[in-house]
């Protein structure tokens, strides 16, 4: 027999959640719209009832109301959009987007020209470049903007940003190296046009003064060809002959460094330590297994959604950038495991 949950005439209301929850309406719309202050276990058990009475919000209503098309527009960096790390961060933003009542637009990376045609609400973008014209004309556009990483100031300021602390686990995946044997590490990543890059870049430096290393820095691309990665790992381990560890800044690159290294007659994990910056099935496939630095985008563009939801539902801007950080995990495989111990 069907509880009085299940009996409910009609079309289910925020009314109806509202009560069923024992809970205000205001209450109710501030857990669902995840945007004001209710507790963590109130705001579950709002949306548990939603769940089980089938609670759909009248977009379409709530939009009139507040002069809104209902939409996000999603800028990614150009040629980006075969890589899986994009490919997570946007499903994690489709996820909060469908919770939400928004729909996602996803705009080519030159949009900004025709930008007002496209009827969004605001705009998520993620690894802004520096000095990207298209980007400098979305933000004059005077809309919210959600940025994942920091941007350049010369670009604009953005309503929110959603940040993974990059010189910490730089730090801490250079530590692990050092813990397993290496003593002599080299890194091959961005440039300094990001801030992902610069960050990298800075965990790198922080830890090489600190432990009396001179650094062996090579400009990869985030997604490079893959003669480009091999070129590049071959000239540090062949210049650099007493490198015994390899950090890359892309899940490729490192697998790229693998077939590189056993070419030249090394060994990963065991003569050559082998990490990456970025997770992926990519080096969690490889021969062997690859450590990384897990960044989790799914989670990454689900807390960017997050934030732009919380931000459009406020009567007024911020007063400043409201800035979050998003957790990264280290995440240890076959290819750090260093030599194993001689004698007993």
């Amino acid at each position: 027999m069907g509880t009085s949950r299940d009996r409910q005439p009609g079309r289910v209301t925020l009314m109806h959640v509202a009560r069923a929850a024992g809970v205000s309406r205001t209450a109710a719309s501030s857990a669902l719209t995840q945007t004001g202050r209710v507790s963590a276990e109130t705001a579950e058990r709002v949306r548990r009832v939603a769940r089980e009475l089938n609670y759909r919000p009248n977009v379409t209503a709530q939009n009139l109301r507040r002069a809104r098309s209902g939409a996000i527009g999603l800028v990614l960096p150009d040629d980006v959009t075969g890589l899986s790390y994009y490919m997570d961060f946007t499903f994690g933003i489709v996820d909060v987007a469908n919770e939400s009542g928004l729909s996602l637009v996803m705009l080519p990376h030159d949009a900004s020209t025709r930008a007002v045609s496209y009827n969004v609400d605001g705009f998520i973008v993620i690894d802004a470049q520096d000095g990207d014209e298209h980007l400098r004309q979305l933000f004059s556009l005077g809309l919210p903007i959600v940025s994942g990483e920091r941007v350049d100031a010369g670009l604009g300021i953005p309503t929110g940003i959603v940040e993974s602390d990059h010189v910490g686990a730089m730090v801490e995946l250079l530590d692990h190296l050092k813990t397993n044997g290496s003593r002599h590490p080299a890194f091959l990543g961005p440039g300094d046009d990001t801030a992902w890059g610069r960050a990298l870049r800075a965990g790198y430096d922080t830890w090489c003064r600190a432990n009396g290393v001179r650094p062996r820095l090579s400009d990869v691309p985030f997604s490079p060809a893959a003669a480009e990665a091999a070129t590049a790992c071959r000239r540090v381990l062949q210049q650099n002959p007493d490198t015994d560890a390899l950090v890359c800044g892309s899940d490729h690159t490192a697998a790229v460094a693998v077939d590189v290294a056993t070419t030249l007659g090394r060994t990963i994990g065991v003569d050559l330590l082998l990490a990456s910056c970025v997770d992926s099935a990519v080096v969690q496939l490889s021969t062997p297994p690859i450590t990384a630095l897990d960044l989790d985008p799914r989670e990454f563009g689900a807390h960017c959604a997050r934030l732009f939801v919380r931000l459009l539902a406020e009567e007024e801007p911020p007063a400043s950038t409201v800035i979050e950080t998003s957790p990264t995990r280290l995440r240890i495989r076959a290819s750090t495991a260093g030599a194993p111990p001689t004698g007993k």
